[in-house]
């Protein structure tokens, strides 16, 4: 009778060890997945960077003339905004891990945050305003006015335009054994 259960006990452990993929397998399968998110990611940004040059050409009528000023600085100014987002990001995280903690936060260190907060979102006024005031001889004022309305505008439009076409774009992904399969 000993003998029945230890046999059987063996079989069972035995099975469920040969059915778990090995660690090491796991591990470079999602080093790999890792990475294709991040090419993936990549490739999105690049998609509405050109997308992003197309709109604006398209509903600014921009000429080629035009189109070879404006971009240089355009793009500079997309840099000091993403630069400064990062930043905004950064303080919103940290007051949100703290919170998240259970971390109590005093009115100077609110306060202190509050303040950088402003000044970053002055630093983004500010690099708007440089912005069309660069623009102010290579775009004429419609045009200028125009970018002024739809930079928020084009952002939401291109994100919907990259969610349709992403079911067509993305590959199924293999499933991974789990413990059951």
């Amino acid at each position: 009778m000993k003998i029945n259960k230890i046999v059987l006990l063996s079989v069972i452990f035995l099975s469920i060890a040969c059915s778990q993929e090995p660690r090491e397998e796991r591990f470079t399968m999602d080093l790999e997945r890792k990475e294709m998110m991040v090419e993936r990611r990549e490739e999105n940004r690049e998609r509405m960077e050109m997308m992003v040059m197309w709109k604006l050409t398209e509903e600014l009528r921009l000429t080629e003339d035009q189109a070879e000023k404006f971009f240089p600085v355009f793009h500079q100014y997309r840099d000091e905004v993403k630069a400064i987002r990062k930043e905004l990001t950064a303080i919103t995280s940290e007051l949100n891990e703290k919170i998240d903690r259970g971390d109590s936060i005093s009115d100077q260190e609110i306060t202190e945050k509050m303040e950088k907060l402003k000044v970053l979102e002055f630093k983004k006024i500010e690099a708007r305003e440089m912005l069309f005031t660069k623009m102010e001889g290579t775009l004429n004022n419609v045009q200028r006015f125009k970018l002024l309305g739809m930079e928020h505008q084009l952002r939401n439009d291109i994100r919907k335009e990259i969610r349709k076409q992403k079911p067509h774009n993305m590959k199924k992904q293999p499933r991974r054994k789990g413990f059951w399969n």
